[in-house]
């Protein structure tokens, strides 16, 4: 609730319901791999762009600061720079009621509105124990647990009176999860949260909201998952820099978080995730056409 519990016994974690801005990406990336969209799809990734939006005024959008890039991108490269331009256009097209029902799915437990904007983060807010639950799922390898804190009660003779009972969904394929995290994974070894890298397998999404007024990093590895936010928690209001440095979710979100889960997990063995069981080919494909290789393949 803040540095002194005794003036502010609000719960951030559980309570705080903020702009996620693009660590809502990746239920965008899952929406569209459960609908067999391939990653490798390529999009025009520049802006600004105006899409059309049924039922509602058109939709202008450009990338943050307003990037440039070549003429194409696939969608694991929008992931791991977090191309705005390339998830809007993405979002429309799986739908944004299933992106949000993908959210809610995952573990997103605050009700979701639908509006186009829902795959950059435009929506009314999550807290962060939302965000934490739902990038479980995918280092759950798609199964869902619901938070909880307290396992059991015990007696004076440790006889349990109350104990809870688990109730296991899965959401969405495991071969999905295991997609989804190996394109997260770059988003910390060669995209936006380098600064999060804690040299063990990690995955994980930045997040910055306009005018700096929300900042985020939430990533896992197979054995934890942590979400950090940074803002104003008595008001909606943009954060002056720290140090020279803007604080946006690559920054001082994805250094907490490499802080804390470095110290974490000091004691537990590095693993990587691992692998459906089946269902999984691997082929090699070319970068330039999405296809099998041709003669002519870069």
């Amino acid at each position: 609730g803040g540095k002194d519990f005794s003036k502010n016994k609000f719960n951030i974690a559980v309570h705080g319901k903020r702009q996620p801005g693009s660590t809502f990406k990746p239920f965008v990336l899952t929406t569209a791999v459960e609908q067999n969209i391939s990653p490798s799809r390529t999009f025009n990734p520049n802006g600004p762009i105006i899409l059309e939006n049924p039922g509602g005024p058109d939709w202008n959008v450009d990338n943050y600061g307003g990037a440039k890039y070549g003429e194409k991108m696939s969608i694991v490269d929008a992931t791991i720079h977090s191309v705005n331009v390339v998830y809007a256009q993405l979002t429309m097209e799986v739908g944004p009621d299933n992106v949000a029902k993908t959210a809610n799915s995952m573990g997103v437990l605050t009700p979701l509105e639908s509006n186009p904007a829902i795959g950059l983060g435009g929506i009314g807010g999550v807290s962060p124990l939302d965000m934490a639950s739902s990038f479980s799922t995918l280092a759950n390898n798609g199964t869902y647990y619901q938070p909880v804190s307290i396992l059991k009660v015990k007696d004076s003779n440790e006889n349990i009176i109350e104990e809870y009972q688990q109730e296991i969904k899965r959401p969405i394929r495991d071969s999905t999860a295991h997609f989804v995290t190996e394109i997260l994974k770059r988003v910390i070894t060669s995209g936006t949260g380098k600064r999060a890298n804690i040299g063990r397998p990690a995955a994980g999404k930045t997040g910055t909201t306009q005018e700096y007024t929300d900042a985020w990093f939430v990533g896992y590895t197979p054995d934890l998952t942590a979400a950090v936010w940074i803002g104003y928690p008595e008001e909606t209001k943009p954060m002056s820099k720290i140090r020279d440095t803007i604080v946006v979710g690559g920054t001082f979100p994805a250094d907490i978080w490499r802080i804390f889960m470095t110290e974490a997990l000091k004691d537990v063995p590095a693993s990587d995730f691992p692998k459906p069981d089946k269902g999984l080919v691997e082929i090699e494909v070319c970068s330039s056409s999405g296809l099998l290789p041709g003669p002519f393949c870069p």
